[in-house]
């Protein structure tokens, strides 16, 4: 195993031991995955007891109607049609970690339906897969993919999979909230998107992003479910009322919700758009930021990822606000060990404070 590998696992394993839900850092986990095996895009199908779909997400945008049907596809065929290993199948088979091309050729992949409406609309050649429990209870299966012209997934990219696993099965089990206690007082915009919408709170428009955060703002997984719908309805009925009666002057509060879910920190704006023409009905934009803690985005930095991980061990707790001596409790070392790295990570990084520390390795943010 490289330095690099050896070092990215330990990432991964300081990661799964911040105790944040796994919904809310699958994105910051997938980058560091792909800093041990490369990968084009990647997905998690969250589980519930039964293997039924709890959640659908994506390391890239997708239009709520994609995310919808694949959910429905996999409920409706459990046991899949050749181009996918479903969770049915690699439970009740032992599969935990594999590659597609091991079991399936491409050519019998590429003759299913399953790749006709999923894959290579997306251009998903190679896949490989982790099934993922908590003892015995399902929690996620994970598929990366690779397009056509590259290489595929090799015995060794599966080896290191396997080593990662069990850090990858505790990072995704905590279902959330965010813990009370866990002192999280520094968030970072991760995600940002707008929508529109009408005076009853039906969606008009959507940016590629806006949707998706609107159904994590109501706290529901992308199933399609009419339950989930409801929820989704609901939030974004409440803030157009919030916005309209401030309009007509009935107002108490301005349309400003914040919400903390398992997704993460959410803050909703609504504002009323101009209405033109005499008759027209009001709309209302929408802006959604998703939030996540400070010390979890830093896992998509490869600044960060960069560091020694000891180095990463200091930082993590530094930007969390602990002084000298309680990082040295925390991480059962000397407080001189803590200075000592606290001077080598800003000399790495030529920073002299935490704000610049976090400039350096996050870039200028947004409050």
């Amino acid at each position: 195993m490289t330095t690099r590998s050896a070092s990215s696992l330990i990432a991964l394993r300081q990661l799964a031991c911040l105790g944040f839900p796994g919904r809310a850092l699958f994105l910051d986990l997938c980058a560091v995955i792909d800093t041990l095996i490369g990968f084009e895009t990647a997905q998690a199908v969250f589980l519930d007891e039964r293997l039924g779909i709890a959640d659908v997400l994506f390391t890239t945008d997708m239009p709520p109607s994609f995310t919808e049907e694949l959910a429905e596809y996999f409920t409706e065929n459990p046991r899949g049609d050749g181009a996918v290993i479903t969770a049915a199948v690699a439970f009740s088979r032992g599969y935990r970690v594999l590659r597609h091309s091991q079991l399936v050729s491409p050519k019998q992949m590429h003759s299913t339906e399953f790749y006709h409406r999923f894959g290579q609309p997306h251009g998903v050649h190679w896949v490989a897969q982790m099934h993922l429990l908590d003892d015995r209870s399902p929690i996620a299966s994970l598929s990366f993919a690779r397009p056509n012209g590259t290489r595929d997934f090799s015995a060794a990219d599966e080896a290191v999979l396997v080593r990662a696993e069990p850090w990858i099965a505790h990072a995704l089990a905590y279902p959330g909230p965010f813990q009370e206690g866990q002192e999280i007082t520094d968030w970072h915009g991760s995600d940002r998107g707008a929508l529109v919408l009408d005076e009853n709170g039906h969606l008009v428009a959507s940016c590629s992003t806006g949707y998706r955060l609107l159904q994590q703002a109501a706290g529901v997984g992308a199933t399609g479910r009419r339950d989930a719908r409801l929820a989704v309805d609901a939030l974004a009925k409440r803030l157009v009322d919030t916005v309209l009666s401030s309009l007509r002057g009935r107002g108490v509060e301005p349309p400003l919700l914040v919400v903390l879910n398992p997704y993460g920190r959410f803050k909703l704006r609504a504002y009323c758009l101009e209405t033109f023409f005499e008759g027209q009905t009001p709309q209302v934009a929408l802006h959604i930021e998703r939030q996540i803690p400070t010390s979890l985005r830093l896992f998509r930095s490869p600044r960060f990822l960069s560091l020694a991980p000891r180095e990463r061990d200091v930082c993590l707790w530094l930007v969390r606000g602990r002084t000298t001596g309680e990082i040295a409790a925390l991480l059962g070392i000397k407080p001189a060990s803590v200075i000592h790295y606290t001077r080598s990570l800003y000399a790495r990084l030529k920073v002299g404070s935490k704000r610049d520390l976090l400039l350096a390795l996050l870039g200028p943010t947004e409050d």
